[in-house]
């Protein structure tokens, strides 16, 4: 296998599936390739990825609503949020046991390092780590593994 049958193999898929989402969302078929073929005309590769992104159904890869959820797939490129900062609107515990922090930017976030030491207007920053894992921080210097949840 040749490398320049992979990404020639997933621009196929990306057609197919777009196909398969046009059909099922009552797009025009006739509308489909005029919109890949605007996508296809940007120079810019993030900004054409987020208009591939966008005729699939996804979020952009800058939308910092989007950090942090599983169906998300990180990116290397600069326009992937690295970090966000937000503060804590309540921290609560799940019928789990684990603590639950929520942001005023409707985020919440699941720790899981035992008990947060953060209080309501805590300004935190949650950041990518290794693995596509993520770090919270806290302003007592804390830091805490934590998932996304919503």
């Amino acid at each position: 296998m040749t490398a320049s049958r992979g990404p020639a193999r997933a621009l196929a898929v990306l057609v197919l599936s777009l196909l398969a989402t046009a059909t099922v969302s009552g797009t025009a078929a006739g509308s489909l390739p005029d919109e890949l073929a605007r996508c296809a005309a940007i120079d810019k590769t993030d900004k054409r990825l987020n208009c591939y992104d966008l005729l699939a159904g996804r979020a952009p890869a800058d939308d910092k609503r989007a950090f942090g959820l599983a169906a998300q797939v990180p990116r290397a490129d600069s326009a992937a949020p690295q970090s966000v900062q937000a503060r804590v609107a309540r921290v609560s515990v799940d019928r789990l046991g684990h603590s639950v922090v929520l942001l005023d930017n409707q985020q919440a976030w699941i720790v899981a390092d035992g008990d947060v030491i953060a209080d309501p207007g805590d300004l935190v920053t949650i950041k990518r780590a290794a693995l596509g894992s993520f770090l919270m921080l806290t302003p007592s210097r804390r830091t805490y593994r934590v998932q996304r949840k919503q």
